[in-house]
């Protein structure tokens, strides 16, 4: 499974689950939203099931085999049907996008049913074929941008008829007419909502566009257009040296060297196997000496004119096997079309005793062809690590350890995973089975830095199922939870796919409130684990006597960032990260120490501590977000600023152990704001350290007081990395990170001496404590 296939499957869970969504709009990546209600038609049939989602490929893979057998047959004859169809199905190009490929699918199979009717309506002037045309043609728009291209080898065609064919525009007017008018109609309401919103036709262009290469290299595309202006020549000279190499790459990958996306093709090896490849050139051949023939013309046109589809996209997918997978109907057709021209020629010298031998032959040749193709894909394609690596193997790999797990065990999944579609489509239940639907997946996400300890009294396992990296980090986890298991899920090949994390359900319950110290009249000191909602007299925390001074330490636990507010009842002496509490301010997400004093529980009767949290009224604090432990006090100190250049008084500083933030909206604030990282890097040994920093949006990095490196392009991830030599030691680091909106993070990494690349751990952080100052209020 693929992400593209299952973020398409997530709309069409929302569409069964009451979403109303117009099938004329755009989904996902502008994918046409009649294409989600094709995938709800299946869910509904086949259920929400591994075998439902690939069905969306196969169905129309296998119907476009079928639908090339007629249209050859209309062109050359039920021979070259036969050969072609055979080629076809056997095309490992076309086998792999069968796999997976979801709405590219469609285009070569609308632009096969439109051209075999509408050539069958010029030879045999019915308006109903004429008519089926205009709607396959219409309908194919609702599919793969690619689709668009179908329509400029339609009009090719139709001009190429038109402008050299005598008579055929005076035969066939009317039923063009109709052709025109019913692929109108069909598309007319896709049509509109490009029309309203102009970026839903041409964004998902925009991206994959070579023009953004061009640019780079400081061309123009718009250039080759216009290479008569002096100014413009240069640009025009750099924009066709970037097409070229795209033109070139995809000339070759044919029969050279192919697509080297394992989703798409074994990497580098040639779309096309041996036998198909000499047929297809001859095809070609023969087909660009008879272009006064309007079914060869129509092929000459349809290969050129798809691979469009891949010589105009980004120059680092080149060649592009996907978005070109329209042209495999084509060169089946050429191929097909000359090793029947080469039995016939072959037939028409033989005796009459040998006339089966160029059938026998032209049989034997499509076995070859087959054979190959076959055992490339179930062999070499099928056990390539990359090819597998390719089909978000950790995921399935995650989703099949949820479904395995216990009904009671609650579930964690880091911020990649839980947020990842084919996990979220892997394991779906519906609401009307008694599951939550897309929105609510029986898994929750978790910031191990930010949301440890776990809450939960009833002593019940807790699983953390996490990204490879916080192998090199179970000093999160063992801080509060010595007895975890620890397991690092692995891949056929024994590559690591992910951390499985089991903490015991009693080590987590015994975290859970804080200490309280209570002094009774005798001397005798009580200690015991409460909340802070308690009536003092008879079964109270202090062996059922009232103590004469009552003390709680402990941590709260914010499980969001915003403005909160304290309130007491029975006299509470309220203290937060060692300044006593005197008004609202804002908390950051993760632990704060915390000290709550009564001097006198007898007189007051009652200790009860309330608080007022974001957007809730105000209530008791509950005995959820109140830890028998300490905050952290190595990593970094994260100082956070309204607005993106930190400046104006702090809106709340905080300790974070490691620096590996995927901030979630609403964290820490909607809107931009800025944060500085402070304080000290130990190195284990004198040598060069290697050090990644990666945000967005972005950043400055620090060390030793030393600018190492700064992205400061607001669009996009600002990646900076810097080798430097450190003596074994402390090392002063900054880290100034600035977000103006859209994604969130910011993640150090390291590589000491003889040690690979990971997150820098909590253990090698010293925060700047001496930096601390007042905070504001409000955010």
């Amino acid at each position: 499974i693929f992400v593209d296939e299952t973020n398409a499957a997530l709309d069409a869970l929302h569409i069964m689950e009451g979403r109303r969504d117009s099938p004329f709009g755009v989904g996902w990546f502008e994918t046409p939203s009649l294409y989600a209600y094709y995938l709800v038609v299946l869910f509904r049939t086949l259920g929400t099931t591994f075998i439902a989602l690939k069905a969306a490929s196969l169905i129309p893979a296998i119907l476009t085999v079928a639908a090339l057998y007629p249209l050859a047959r209309l062109m050359f004859g039920p021979a070259v049907a036969l050969a072609s169809t055979a080629l076809l199905a056997f095309a490992r190009w076309h086998l792999t996008m069968s796999r997976w490929g979801w709405n590219e699918l469609g285009p070569p199979l609308f632009q096969l049913l439109a051209t075999y009717f509408l050539i069958r309506g010029t030879r045999e002037r019915h308006g109903r074929d004429f008519a089926l045309a205009g709607l396959f043609l219409g309908l194919g728009m609702y599919t793969y941008l690619a689709s668009r291209l179908v329509v400029l080898v339609i009009v090719a065609y139709l001009a190429y008829r038109i402008l050299f064919e005598r008579g055929f525009l005076r035969r066939t007017w009317r039923g063009l007419i109709l052709f025109l008018l019913i692929y109108g109609v069909t598309f007319a309401p896709l049509a509109e909502t490009y029309a309203r919103n102009p970026f839903t036709f041409l964004n998902r262009s925009r991206q994959v566009s070579i023009a953004r290469d061009i640019e780079r290299a400081g061309g123009d595309l718009m250039a080759l257009v216009q290479p008569w202006k002096w100014r413009e020549r240069d640009q025009a000279r750099i924009a066709w040296r970037v097409l070229r190499r795209n033109l070139m790459a995809h000339v070759k990958m044919f029969h050279l060297r192919g697509d080297h996306n394992p989703r798409h093709n074994l990497p580098g090896e040639p779309m096309l196997d041996p036998v198909t490849g000499v047929l297809f050139v001859l095809g070609l051949g023969y087909a660009l000496c008879r272009l006064d023939d309007h079914r060869q013309a129509l092929l000459v046109f349809w290969i050129p004119i798809t691979l469009l589809g891949g010589i105009l996209s980004t120059a680092g997918e080149a060649p592009q096997g996907y978005r070109t997978l329209g042209v495999v109907p084509a060169v089946a057709l050429l191929a097909g079309d000359a090793l029947v021209g080469i039995a016939w020629s072959w037939a028409r010298v033989l005796p009459r005793t040998l006339r089966l031998a160029p059938a026998a032959f032209a049989v034997g040749v499509l076995c070859i062809a087959g054979w190959i193709n076959i055992r490339v894909y179930f062999g070499p394609q099928a056990r390539d690590a990359r090819v597998w690596g390719a089909f978000s193997p950790i995921e399935t790999a995650v989703a099949r350890e949820v479904a395995a797990k216990p009904p009671e065990q609650r579930l964690y999944l880091s911020p990649r995973l839980y947020y990842f579609s084919p996990l979220r489509y892997i394991t779906y239940r519906p609401p009307w089975e008694g599951g939550g639907g897309v929105d609510h997946p029986p898994y929750r996400v978790i910031h191990p830095a930010e949301d440890l300890p776990l809450s939960d009294e009833n002593g019940t396992d807790a699983l953390l199922l996490l990204d490879a990296h916080y192998v090199d980090l179970l000093e999160l986890f063992t801080r509060f939870y010595p007895g975890i298991e620890a397991v690092m899920r692995r891949g056929p090949q024994g590559q690591p796919l992910y951390l499985s994390v089991t903490v015991p359900g009693e080590e987590i319950a015994a975290l859970q409130g804080l200490t309280g110290r209570f002094f009774l009249k005798d001397g005798r000191v009580v200690t015991a684990r409460t909340g802070l909602d308690i009536l003092w007299g008879p079964g109270g925390p202090a062996d059922g006597e009232v103590p004469e001074y009552a003390e709680w330490t402990g941590s709260l636990a914010i499980r969001r960032t915003g403005v909160y507010d304290f309130h007491e009842r029975g006299g509470l002496w309220i203290e937060v990260d060692g300044r006593p509490w005197e008004g609202p301010r804002v908390l950051g997400k993760g632990l704060h120490r915390v000290r709550i004093v009564q001097e006198d529980p007898g007189k007051m009767g009652v200790a009860r501590l309330l608080w007022t949290p974001p957007d809730r009224p105000t209530e008791p604090v509950p005995r959820e977000v109140l830890f028998d432990v300490q905050p952290w006090d190595r990593g970094l100190l994260g100082t956070y600023f309204q607005g993106d250049r930190w400046e104006g008084p702090p809106v709340f500083q905080q300790v974070t152990p490691i620096v590996l933030f995927a901030w979630p909206d609403p964290e820490p604030w909607f809107g931009p704001f800025s944060a500085r990282f402070e304080g000290e890097i130990e190195a284990p040994v004198d040598g060069m350290y290697f050090f990644s920093v990666n945000a967005d949006d972005g950043l400055r990095v620090w060390l030793d007081g030393r600018l190492i490196g700064e992205g400061i392009n607001p669009v996009g991830v600002n990646i900076v990395e810097a080798t430097v030599p450190l003596s074994a030691g402390r090392h002063a680091i900054r880290i100034d990170y600035y977000q103006e909106g859209g994604g969130k993070a910011l993640e150090l990494w390291w590589a000491p001496p003889g040690r690979p690349r990971q997150v820098v751990p909590p253990s090698a952080l010293y925060p700047a404590v001496d930096q601390l100052s007042e905070v504001r209020s409000t955010p």
